[in-house]
């Protein structure tokens, strides 16, 4: 009995971990920059939701499902333990894949006035479509108006994956680092 109890608990845990669902992003090279920028690196990251997002899912606040993160703009890197999630709202298809998405990270800083805090802003919504990473002056608290000084920035869709097991794929460069992409 004892064992089938610890059957059945590994089970369970097994089942918890299996739902949390891991999505990809990649963007477009840079087309406008500012140094430390250049115009060979883009936005990439990944971010871990609690569960898988549904199909046809109209575009909706996802922030509270985000159980990790991590991106960079080839320049700051954001995770999950140093970044406020100001905006994540996504959009999916038939198929359960993104289709359309605002997502806004912002660093953790003291919100005062002028303080510099980088930032992440991946959007395509209605045609409307920018990446932009860079630094910028708080101006009100974290998640308040921010504009960036110094950035990299492309008015081009980038592309999510994920949603399904996932298996590591082609690397591509970015800047001197390299990544690997995940896909299905």
């Amino acid at each position: 009995m004892r064992i089938g109890g610890l059957f059945l608990a590994t089970l369970l845990v097994a089942a918890a971990v299996s739902a949390q669902t891991t999505y990809t992003y990649v963007g477009d090279r840079y087309m406008f920059v500012f140094p430390p920028y250049t115009e060979n690196e883009r936005i990439v990251g990944w971010i871990e939701l609690a569960e898988p997002l549904p199909a046809d899912q109209p575009l909706t606040e996802v922030g509270s499902l985000i159980t990790d993160l991590w991106f960079t703009d080839s320049v700051q890197t954001f995770t999950f333990a140093d970044t406020v999630i100001c905006r994540a709202e996504i959009e999916t298809n038939g198929n359960g894949a993104i289709v359309q998405w605002w997502l806004t990270l912002r660093e953790v800083v003291d919100p005062i006035p002028d303080t510099p805090q980088n930032s992440i802003d991946v959007i395509s919504l209605g045609g409307a479509t920018r990446d932009v990473g860079g630094t910028g002056p708080v101006s009100n608290g974290l998640c308040g108006g921010l504009g960036v000084t110094v950035f990299g920035t492309v008015e081009a869709p980038g592309e999510w994956r994920g949603g399904g097991p996932v298996v590591f794929s082609d690397g591509f460069e970015s800047g001197t680092t390299v990544f690997w992409q995940v896909v299905r």
